[in-house]
This record gives structure tokens, C-alpha cells and sequence, in this order.
């Protein structure tokens, strides 16, 4: 779980981020999030990003409320090329991790809190 709260940003800043504390290490079966008792506004964007490799794992604008996500990648082959059900439809598959999580948040209220629960399959 990761706790953002923006008050530690000061009066004039309306975002927030924040670094897992601990590596993650599994494939990412949901990331929930959970409004605060002064939760974000409902123009709240989150961007969550693997720190170690760049790859974005939830990216959302104006989030409202409690919410899931449960991030998937198109899979590809080595040779880079797509890999699809019938040459159209592309397969996708959760997103492995190992390392630490940022959680970028914008258009935020100073002194509001959210939780983040990320669920791994190991």
C-alpha cells in the first residue's frame, strides 16, 4: 500500500508523488485505489510508472471515487513483432515488475490523501 498525501507539498502545488519504499516483484494482477476521508478532486490524473524500466501501468484522468485497474501489456514476440490471436487481434498478459513503483499524481487538492493497493501474482 501506498499512502500519498499532499499537504507535504505546499499551499500552491496542486501535485503530488511519491516512490515505493520497498521493490516489488511479481506480475500485476490490480492496482486499487481508495480515497482518503479528504480525498482528491474529481479531476484528479494519476500516472503509476515501473520505476526501473519506464513502462506505465496506469495513466487515468479525472479519476472520481474508489477504482481498479488491471493493467495489460499487447505481448510480442522476439522478434518485436505483435503476437495475435489471427493476425488482428492483439493478446495481452499482465505486467511484471521488480523494483520500485512512482505514483505521479496532478490536479490535486493540498491536504488530501489516497491509498494505492497493489495486488501481484508472484
Amino acid at each position: 500500500m501506498i499512502t500519498i498525501y499532499t499537504a507535504d507539498m505546499g499551499a500552491s502545488v496542486a501535485s503530488a508523488s511519491n516512490l515505493t519504499t520497498n521493490e516489488m516483484s511479481g506480475e500485476i494482477m490490480s492496482i486499487f485505489y481508495q480515497e482518503g476521508t479528504a480525498s482528491y478532486p474529481a479531476t484528479a490524473d494519476f500516472t503509476i510508472t515501473d520505476t526501473r524500466t519506464g513502462q506505465s501501468l496506469w495513466t487515468e484522468s479525472n479519476v472520481s471515487g474508489d477504482t481498479v485497474m488491471y493493467p495489460r501489456v499487447a505481448l510480442q514476440d522476439n522478434t518485436n513483432s505483435a503476437v495475435t490471436y489471427d493476425g488482428t487481434r492483439p493478446i495481452y498478459d499482465t505486467i511484471p515488475v521488480h523494483g520500485k513503483i512512482t505514483i505521479a499524481l496532478a490536479q490535486v487538492s493540498v491536504g488530501k490523501t489516497g491509498k494505492f493497493f497493489f495486488y501481484l501474482r508472484k
